[in-house]
C-alpha cells in the first residue's frame, strides 16, 4: 500500500546509465514537455548510436573559443517508439571525470552538417555531428533528457584520453 506521505515513502531505485562507445547504441525515454503524466505511454522511446569519437583542433571547431578542448561526437538518433519525440542535444549535454562532477558543457553543430535537435516522428532517423567544448581529454560525457529534473543520465560515452 502507498503511503499518502511522501517523506516515508522510499526513494526510487535508480536505473543505471547505459554507457557506451563507438558502434553501440542505447534507447531512453522521452517525455512530452506539454504531458505532466508519467505514463509511459506518451512517452517516446528514442534511440542513440555512438558513429564517432574526434578530438578537433580549435581551427577545426565552430565556434572558436581558445584554449578549450573540443569533441565532435558523431551519432545517429532514430525514433524506435509509436510517438513522437524531441531529441535535444543543447543545454543537456555534460561531462565528468574521476575527479571532476558532472558540468554542463558548450555544444554546437558543425557548419554544414544537419542538426540533430528536432522533432522525430516514429521511424524517423537523422545522422550527424555535435561539437562539445570540454574541459579536459577523457572523462565522460553523458546526456541528460530533462536538465530540469532529477534522476540519472540517459545515456553516457566514455572518452578516450
Amino acid at each position: 500500500m502507498k503511503s499518502d506521505n511522501v517523506e516515508n515513502d522510499p526513494p526510487p531505485t535508480p536505473r543505471p546509465v547505459p554507457t557506451l562507445a563507438v558502434g553501440q547504441s542505447a534507447t531512453f525515454k522521452v517525455y512530452n514537455p506539454d504531458d505532466d503524466s508519467d505514463d509511459d505511454s506518451n512517452a517516446a522511446t528514442m534511440q542513440v548510436t555512438v558513429g564517432g569519437l574526434e578530438y578537433i583542433t580549435e581551427e577545426q571547431a565552430d565556434p572558436i573559443k581558445p584554449g578549450k578542448t573540443y569533441l565532435k561526437a558523431k551519432l545517429t538518433i532514430k525514433n524506435v517508439g509509436k510517438v513522437p519525440g524531441d531529441f535535444m542535444a543543447y543545454g543537456c549535454m555534460q561531462w565528468a571525470s574521476a575527479t571532476t562532477p558532472a558540468q554542463d558543457v558548450d555544444v554546437a553543430t558543425p557548419t554544414g552538417e544537419l542538426n540533430l535537435d528536432t522533432r522525430y516522428e516514429p521511424g524517423q532517423q537523422a545522422t550527424g555531428s555535435i561539437v562539445l567544448t570540454i574541459p579536459e581529454r577523457g572523462g565522460m560525457i553523458q546526456h541528460d533528457v530533462n536538465p530540469v529534473l532529477t534522476g540519472p543520465a540517459a545515456w553516457a560515452v566514455k572518452l578516450p584520453a
